[in-house]
């Protein structure tokens, strides 16, 4: 996944989430998102 560099709206989020949803990407995404969070909190306990 691209990192986000530059400022967005809520509009262009909108259409970003719609593509992923669309896409069947979803399940992907907030995957990344949680594995981005623990590593930017220093979370090491395993599931």
């Amino acid at each position: 996944m691209n990192a986000i560099e530059e400022i967005i709206n809520v509009n262009d989020i909108l259409k970003a989430f719609n593509v992923v949803v669309r896409s069947n990407l979803l399940q992907s995404v907030m995957d990344e998102i949680i594995n981005q969070s623990k590593v930017e909190f220093n979370y090491d306990e395993d599931d």
